[in-house]
């Protein structure tokens, strides 16, 4: 338990529990089929209430990986509807207040978000009814007063997301088939009233037109090669991005838990680049070091350019200058006056490390 707690205290607001029938009709965690010890789902549960917000009051999102019979679905909803209480998100106000966008952070402070698979089409939630409306960051958008709540009202509308996508899909392109990460089991109705805004969807074989025509709050979950073979089509990857939430996960022929370059997921405008936090390497150095931002809350704002509707010929693969883009100068002073002993000189040394996208080489 003390590894989740870990994870909740460095500033992590995403996290993946894999969790199994187990003895006694306990739900129990394990780590597949390895040497790790399998852990109780109620204390680890209780170890996530007790350490979520130390760090920070926005969002935990908890992504359930689910193997558990029907029976022991039931028990997972009451535990987290136990242990959680209030703090558990259960109200959809997309459906309920016809919002076109998901909450932002600013709302769900203090929640913690269930992701999981939803149902199969027939059983599982209808498409939203919300229409993406398209409005600017000057102004905020147009909300009765029944449907405007105070967070809102306090809520930047540079934070605002921009409906519909600016970037038009091409729906000509192929696309290797997606296959989810493990074959799950299909939620118990008491579990999946539980999954509100990471209703994690399946689109077999993939199609960027089939995607527009989901619910804003379904999310879509990619290993790190078929991110990548769709990050080569950045305007539909970035149109999606703008619209529901995306996620990269480690290959599974990661056995030594190593880590993929982040930095082009981010240039696309992916919003949970997964990673292995236990091994201390260098994608995970650029992980620790981007998210000191914001105050080290775990959240931080895409940057101007991929959110302003203005920025329709933007591209992560750009390798010309972007007149949105601003340039950042830095400079290094070294002293030349460093005391030495009355023995022996001091050589010292300074590594520079500078990681950067092709526009910034050009």
């Amino acid at each position: 338990m003390v590894c989740y707690g870990v994870i909740c205290i460095c500033h992590c607001t995403y996290t993946t529990s894999r969790s199994c029938t187990g003895p006694n009709g306990e739900p129990k965690i394990t780590h597949g089929n390895t040497l790790v010890s399998e852990l109780s789902l109620e204390e680890v549960t209780q170890a996530i209430d007790e350490y979520a917000f130390h760090t920070s009051n926005y969002p935990l999102i908890l992504s359930l990986e689910n193997h558990c019979c029907k029976a022991q679905q039931v028990r997972m909803a009451k535990i987290f509807q136990d242990i959680f209480g209030t703090k558990l998100v259960k109200d959809n106000w997309v459906d309920q207040e016809g919002l076109d966008r998901l909450p932002s952070p600013l709302r769900l402070q203090g929640k913690i978000i269930l992701k999981g698979t939803e149902k199969s089409k027939q059983e599982g939630r209808g498409l939203s009814s919300a229409v993406p409306k398209l409005f600017s960051n000057s102004s905020t958008p147009k909300q009765t007063p029944q449907t405007r709540r105070p967070s809102d009202l306090a809520a930047s509308t540079e934070n605002v997301f921009q409906y519909p996508p600016t970037y038009q899909a091409d729906t000509n392109n192929e696309e290797i088939e997606e296959r989810p990460e493990y074959e799950q089991e299909e939620l118990h109705e008491d579990l999946d009233k539980l999954i509100v805004y990471c209703r994690s969807k399946h689109i077999r074989p993939w199609n960027w037109e089939e995607q527009q025509n989901t619910a804003v709050y379904n999310l879509f979950s990619f290993s790190e090669s078929s991110a990548s073979s769709k990050c080569k089509y950045s305007t539909e990857m970035l149109a999606c991005t703008e619209r529901q939430l995306v996620r990269t996960y480690p290959s599974g022929f990661r056995t030594d838990s190593s880590n993929y370059d982040p930095i082009p997921m981010w240039n696309h405008g992916i919003h949970m680049v997964a990673l292995n936090v236990q091994t201390p390497d260098w994608p995970m150095y650029l992980n620790q070091g981007k998210f000191r931002q914001n105050g080290g809350c775990g959240y931080i704002l895409k940057p101007k350019v991929m959110r302003d509707p203005d920025q329709k010929e933007y591209s992560p693969h750009m390798t010309g200058p972007h007149h949105a883009v601003t340039p950042v100068n830095f400079e290094i002073t070294v002293s030349g006056h460093i005391p030495c002993s009355i023995h022996y000189c001091v050589c010292y040394a300074i590594l520079l490390a500078a990681v950067w996208s092709a526009l910034d080489k050009a």
